[in-house]
This record gives C-alpha cells, sequence and structure tokens, in this order.
C-alpha cells in the first residue's frame, strides 16, 4: 500500500519514526468530494494498517465545513477512524472548522503551535531493525545467545533476562534493543510464523462484507448479546411498520454499481413522467480488479448489498465490472425482443447485447484468485455451462451516457453503460416499462 497520498487540497503521509500519519491541508476551502474525502478514507486503512493510534494535522484548516461534509464526517469517517483505532489527534493551530464533527467525544484532541510541538507529543516507536525481522528461527535462538537445540523454557528465560536488562535503561539505544529482541523471542518462540500462516489462511477465505466466517464467528461470540437485543428491537419495528404502512416506499427502483459518477435527475424524471410517483434511483461506485490503478471505496461492497436489497427492477453497470456480477444478472433475451417495439429505432439500434456464459464467470474469478490470492480455491470451470448468456445491453454513446446520467471513472477506457435486469426479479413487466421509459429519453 502506498505510505502517501495527495491532492490539491490535502496530503497525507506516513512518518515511521513516530508511527503516526500528518494531514497537510493546503488551503482554506474544501473542494469536491474526491480530492480529500477518498484521501481520508486512505488514512483510515493507513492506521489499521500500520496499528497506529495517533494523527497530525496540520495547515489551513477551513473555518467551517458545509452541512453535507458534517454528515459525511459524522456518519462515515469518524466511525471509520474509530474502528481503525484512531485514539489521539494533535491539532496544529487548533481544531477550528473541525468542531462541528465532535471529534472530542471521541477522540483525545490535543493542541500545538507547530508541527514540532505536534511530533512531541507522540513519543517515538522502536521498532524492530530490518536485519532482524529477517531472520530465520535458528538465526533468532542464535540472536539470543541460545544453541540450536534450546527448547521453549530456555527460550522464555533467556528473553526474560535480556528484557529485564534492557527495560531499565531510558536511552534510545537500549528501546531499539529491546524491540530487537522482543523481535527475535517472537521468531524463536515460532509466534512470527504461526501469525504469518494464520495471516494467509484468512487472505485465502472468500469474505462477505469484509470478513470470513471465523472472523465473523468471533465478532459474534463478543457480541452476540448485543445483536440479539437489536434482532429482536429490529423484529418488533418491522412489525409494527407493517402493520401502519401496507405499501412499499417506492414503486419502482434502479440500482446502478461501477466506476462512474452518476447524476439521477434525468432518470427520476423520465420514471416520473412515465407514472412513477416514488421512484428509488441509486448509484455506488465499485471498483473491480483492474490494471488502470484504480482503488475501491473503503465501504462499497456494504453500501452494494444494502442497495440490492431493494430487489431492483432494472440494473446499469459498466463493461469492466458486469462480468464480476455475473450471477445479479438475468437473461435479457425476451426483453431485447420486446424493447424493439417500443424504443425509437436509433435507440434501439444503439443497444449492443452482451453475452456472458457461467463458465465465463468462473474463469474470470479464478483469474483473480490466481493472480491475488496465497492459498488458491481455484473451481473446475468446465463444471459449469458454456452456454452465452445475453446478460446485458451496452450503450457507448457519448451523448446518450451523459443523457442517462453517467460518467465513466476508468481513466484507460472508453465510456460505457451495460443495461440489466436483476436475477430474481418476480415482475419483468415492470423491469421493461422502467428500462422503456428510461432508454426512450436517452436521445
Amino acid at each position: 500500500m502506498t505510505e502517501e497520498y495527495e491532492s490539491d487540497v490535502m496530503s497525507v503521509s506516513y512518518l515511521k519514526e513516530r508511527n503516526t500519519l500528518c494531514l497537510v491541508w493546503k488551503g482554506s476551502e474544501i473542494a469536491k468530494d474526491t480530492d480529500y474525502k477518498t484521501l481520508l478514507m486512505h488514512t483510515s486503512e493507513l492506521i489499521r494498517k500500520h496499528e497506529c493510534d495517533s494523527v497530525i494535522v496540520d495547515g489551513n484548516m477551513p473555518e467551517h465545513l458545509c452541512d453535507n461534509d458534517v454528515r459525511w464526517g459524522r456518519k462515515i469517517l469518524v466511525p471509520a477512524l474509530e474502528a481503525a483505532g484512531l485514539h489521539k489527534t494533535v491539532f496544529v493551530g487548533g481544531i477550528r472548522g473541525f468542531d462541528s464533527l465532535k471529534l472530542n467525544d471521541r477522540f483525545v484532541c490535543l493542541d500545538a503551535a507547530n508541527l514540532d510541538e505536534a511530533k512531541a507529543e507522540i513519543p517515538k516507536v522502536f521498532k524492530p531493525s530490518p536485519e532482524i525481522l529477517q531472520m530465520s528461527r535458528e538465526e533468532a535462538v542464535s540472536y539470543l545467545g541460545l544453541k540450536d537445540d534450546a527448547n521453549d523454557f530456555a527460550i522464555d528465560e533467556k528473553f526474560w533476562q535480556l528484557s529485564k536488562r534492557y527495560r531499565g535503561d531510558d536511552t534510545p539505544e537500549s528501546e531499539q534493543k529491546l524491540a530487537d529482541v522482543s523481535c527475535a523471542y517472537d521468531i524463536a518462540c515460532g509466534r512470527r510464523d504461526e501469525v504469518r500462516k494464520e495471516t494467509q489462511i484468512n487472505a485465502s477465505r472468500r469474505k462477505f462484507l469484509g470478513k470470513n466466517a471465523s472472523e465473523w464467528k468471533t465478532y459474534f461470540s463478543y457480541t452476540w448479546l448485543r445483536w440479539l437485543i437489536i434482532a429482536i428491537a429490529a423484529v418488533c419495528a418491522f412489525l409494527l411498520v407493517k402493520q401502519i404502512f401496507f405499501t412499499k416506499a417506492y414503486d419502482c427502483s434502479v440500482v446502478s454499481f461501477g466506476h462512474f459518477d452518476y447524476d439521477n435527475t434525468n432518470m427520476t424524471a423520465s420514471l416520473t413522467a412515465e407514472g412513477y410517483t416514488k421512484p428509488y434511483v441509486t448509484s455506488v461506485d465499485i471498483v473491480v480488479p483492474n490494471d488502470q490503478n484504480q482503488s475501491s471505496n473503503a465501504y462499497a461492497d456494504q453500501t452494494f448489498a444494502a442497495v440490492m436489497s431493494s430487489s431492483p427492477d432494472m440494473i446499469v453497470t459498466d463493461d469492466q465490472t458486469y462480468g464480476y456480477y455475473f450471477s445479479y444478472l438475468a437473461d435479457m433475451s425476451t426483453v431485447y425482443d420486446d424493447l424493439k417495439d417500443y424504443l425509437p429505432k436509433d435507440v434501439y439500434d444503439s443497444l449492443k447485447p452482451v453475452y456472458m456464459s457461467e463458465r465465463d464467470s468462473v474463469e474470470l474469478s479464478n483469474s483473480y484468485i490466481e493472480d491475488n490470492v496465497i492459498n488458491k480455491d481455484i473451481e473446475d470451470a468446465s463444471d459449469y455451462s458454456d452456454t452465452p448468456v445475453m446478460v446485458g445491453l451496452e450503450i457507448t454513446d457519448p451523448d446518450m451516457i451523459k443523457k442517462l446520467g453517467y460518467t465513466n471513472l476508468w481513466p484507460d477506457s472508453a465510456p460505457s453503460v451495460v443495461i440489466g435486469m436483476y436475477c430474481d426479479t418476480t415482475d419483468v413487466a415492470t423491469c421493461e416499462k422502467v428500462m422503456i421509459a428510461v432508454l426512450g429519453d436517452a436521445i
């Protein structure tokens, strides 16, 4: 992972000697979301990666935040930082505009006159020397002054003696020596290799909403009572709402997911003109495995799962993304034939059928696993059907894409959107009606 991020508005860098992050605000104004929100979410990932609990915020912070920034900060940023392990924030020049986020309620916030004073609030962290980190077990045992056949008891005793010697001296040399000895002990007793093995196993396990089965089991073992209370409250609330409201919160649903910005103004207007009084039109910026150096939002998968619970009548994605979500897409062949009778000819002719088979989907998944997963769990693609299925209709006309409200963000790919139908839909007629309303106005 990159240790530095930068935009026109701010920069984020990792200070290794203090195991902390430094956020430098370059101006007094907040620009568009991608100039600062992405970098602040990268900050939470770096906090988690380095297991640091503090950050320094330096520079000319904005005097005031708009309501949208405040809501995003309270609902997304602050919980993400807290979950990553942030505990202390040192502000150079005062907290100023960020007091509206109520950071003092979540973290220890300190003021500093300059960057040096801010660093003084965070003690130096002594990490093991690189040569110690690369040692084998035999080399670590020798470093501790023991023979190759030393047992666990001898290793424990030697570590206790050495740590007692260096812990009594607060000099930087002794602190560094203690860090090296502690690391050598972890290697000699096998703890490092156990952690590495467990990490590799966890990385190879399939994850759901960011956690694998083992992690979810551990999580619920500590929080089961809270979730039981929440579940009971949720059931009661659901029954109450069901009793009071007999109609759906929306009468049609369009969900977009792919790497694009989206403005739902035109699409909502088209559906309203068609007679829908409560259309649900939303989008999620999702980045699939790619070679274009694009990174995904930390909460994209959770947001995607939430919006798909609406059982959308129409799905919109892009040509880089749809292959990874084959299982969500229904056969469009019948709908494609029906659209010819209702859409303007130039619109219908601009729709390019997109085909994919179950085998294609499995092979795509296997390719990603082979390139990125240590303990590979490869499925036999030959067990799946190789019959092509029309999973969507692609639009590549830039003017139509813009009229639909999409701005593609893949830097090295031509603009495209793929219109599809949700696999679990039970009302194909409504799906067709929604597509005709949306596509009919895309000229």
